[in-house]
């Protein structure tokens, strides 16, 4: 999974200006950036028993090895490249890279337009945190274009910060009391053999995916590339009746979006389906950092992600479906779900029996293909920069996804606000139907299109 770039992020940030990017400004802002944060200095070493760990290089070794490439592609062709480039390896050992795309001039407004491509390895930053890296790489750009700052100024490093659920858990009794049996009464054998059963079974039982079983993964429609992505952006104007409509009908985005996903979904595979009660499930993601005590640094970056699987929606029959009621019932069951925590207390006992390579290859194999969710939610929130003032580089556009090939989803959801403007992009595997890609995206966009 890792040599073939899957879970990689991309965080693609589209940029304008009135003169044409000053490379430097790339160069040296992520130099003040790598001073400033320890997991962009971050690599991953392996102690003597296999374990894998974060080392953080001092800043002159980081310097030597930034990975900072140019390419001939168009700034606006990004998404051509976005599967190769997000992808590609990393060589240097740190855990993120950029391109730079081929500047573009756009005659009409007399702007010059680029857009920089950054890969990062998942495990040291999440969706929330690769908003706030766009948001901190811009102010150094033009803090740079200013002069009011310089890549050689003395930056003060944040401390790298332990594991998030460590610091979620933190003075938690049964999670210390459960972890103390682990280490002392020597429960960790059994209890390890009986969770990777337990595990193995309820994955068996799951029943099959109706998208792959009326749809067989056919190597003939197969793709050039394994994973896609498809893309929306509302306008000001279109965000701000979205987020209206939501609040006169007591739901969050979020869940509107979850139910325009499962309608869409239901729509794509037909009402032909043999077992009218079925049950599509709703995995999702949840910011751990709003249960961190104490809470990270607003602008520490890093991985702070509870990925949830217990909200089921129901197969609607026919067009009989509410939209409405079903983003109210859906938001609702995330509210209360996250409001429960009862994922903190799964993820001390998985984590505590199961190193992260184990529990990975127990969900995801070929076998298991078919068993795989319909769509993953992974909604990053809304975001206002401080700084709109006009700068001498202005973001665009900031598109922030994930590659999900060889994962076991049919659709994963990447929604996020940036200064009023919502961007709705999704991914999928090479076992999707193009034609079933472009009905999906026009089911769901055109859902909250009409509010």
């Amino acid at each position: 999974m890792e040599k073939s770039g899957s879970t990689n992020v991309c965080v693609s940030i589209s940029i304008t200006s009135k003169q044409s990017l000053v490379y430097q400004h790339v160069y040296d802002a992520l130099v003040l950036l790598s001073k400033r944060q320890p997991m962009l200095r971050a690599v991953i070493a392996t102690m003597a028993n296999g374990d894998r760990y974060f080392e953080i290089k001092e800043i002159n070794e980081v310097i030597t090895m930034l990975d900072i490439t140019t390419s001939d592609v168009k700034a606006s062709d990004w998404q051509s490249v976005w599967f190769e480039y997000t992808a590609k390896p990393r060589g240097n050992g740190l855990l993120w890279r950029v391109v730079i795309l081929q500047e573009e001039f756009i005659p009409n407004t007399k702007d010059y337009a680029n857009t920089l491509m950054f890969n990062f390895n998942h495990s040291c930053i999440d969706g929330v945190c690769s908003v706030k890296f766009c948001e901190q790489f811009l102010n150094y750009m033009n803090e740079l274009a200013k002069g009011t700052s310089s890549a050689d100024e003395e930056i003060l490093s944040l401390d790298l910060l332990p594991f998030y659920h460590e610091i979620v858990t933190r003075g938690r009794i049964w999670h210390l009391l459960f972890n103390f049996l682990l280490a002392y009464c020597g429960l960790r054998p059994i209890l390890k053999f009986c969770m990777e059963k337990m595990m193995n079974r309820e994955l068996q039982k799951k029943p099959d995916n109706p998208y792959h079983t009326q749809f067989p993964r056919n190597s003939e429609v197969s793709t050039a590339v394994p994973c896609r992505l498809s893309v929306k952006v509302f306008t000001e104007e279109e965000t701000k009746g979205i987020v209206q409509a939501c609040k006169r009908k007591n739901c969050s985005v979020t869940g509107a979006i979850a139910a325009a996903a499962h309608l869409a979904f239901c729509k794509l595979i037909g009402p032909g389906q043999p077992n009218s009660k079925m049950e599509l499930g709703l995995p999702f993601s949840i910011n751990a950092q709003r249960f961190c005590d104490p809470k990270p640094p607003k602008e520490y970056l890093g991985y702070f992600v509870y990925g949830c699987e217990n909200i089921y929606m129901k197969y609607p029959a026919g067009d009989t479906a509410d939209f409405w009621k079903l983003a109210q019932e859906t938001t609702q069951r995330i509210k209360d779900f996250v409001r429960k925590e009862a994922y903190v207390s799964e993820a001390t006992l998985v984590n505590g029996l199961l190193k992260p390579r184990n529990l990975f290859n127990l969900s995801v194999s070929d076998d298991l293909f078919v068993k795989g969710g319909c769509n993953f939610i992974s909604s990053f929130g809304c975001f206002n920069f401080g700084n709109r003032q006009p700068g001498t580089y202005i973001l665009h556009e900031c598109f922030i996804n994930a590659l999900t090939h060889g994962t076991a989803y049919t659709f994963f959801h990447f929604i996020h606000t940036i200064n009023g403007k919502m961007t709705w992009q999704f991914t999928t595997n090479d076992a999707v139907h193009t034609k079933h890609v472009e009905k999906f995206a026009n089911l769901c966009f055109s859902m909250l299109s009409k509010m």
